[in-house]
């Protein structure tokens, strides 16, 4: 029911998802694999931390947002969905995930991005498809982006 654990050290938020990946078959943790992959995942997302043994809490909330995208991407997904991974946190928090999910698409995953941001949208997606009151209204692709055409799609206005 918790996306991030914020009573519990980053090492146990960024593993509770793919514990059986760290598990010896007998159901005991293996913490040297898990520590190795908590602080890899860590250095990829330019986590700031003292320790993996940190209580989530005491993250800032970028580092926080850092720490449940690296508990998801820890299960090797191919489709990823963020809804507004930047909500709420700063610039350079923001800049880390917008370089996250441009080296996941590199990689071959499909990225799927809500958001309520246009400029934001405009800066990472290839292309834009709009809802308007629970509907699908329309697709811009990277060569049609525009704030004016989106916003007429989410507004439902018919020019």
């Amino acid at each position: 029911r918790e996306g991030v654990l914020l009573k519990m050290p980053i090492r146990v938020t960024a593993t509770l998802s793919s514990l059986k990946n760290y598990t010896n078959g007998i159901g005991r943790i293996a913490f040297g694999k898990e520590k190795q992959a908590v602080e890899e995942t860590c250095a990829a997302l330019k986590l700031k931390c003292r320790s993996i043994e940190q209580n989530t809490s005491e993250l800032s909330g970028g580092n926080q947002q850092k720490c449940l995208i690296g508990k998801w991407l820890s299960l090797a997904p191919k489709v990823i969905i963020m809804d507004e991974p930047t909500r709420g946190i700063d610039v350079g928090a923001k800049r880390d995930i917008y370089l996250l999910l441009g080296n996941l698409v590199r990689q071959g995953k499909a990225v799927i991005m809500i958001s309520s941001e246009i400029p934001e949208l405009m800066g990472i997606c290839d292309r834009i498809m709009v809802m308007c009151e629970g509907n699908y209204s329309g697709e811009v692709s990277r060569e049609e982006f525009s704030q004016e055409r989106i916003m007429t799609l989410a507004s439902a206005i018919k020019v």
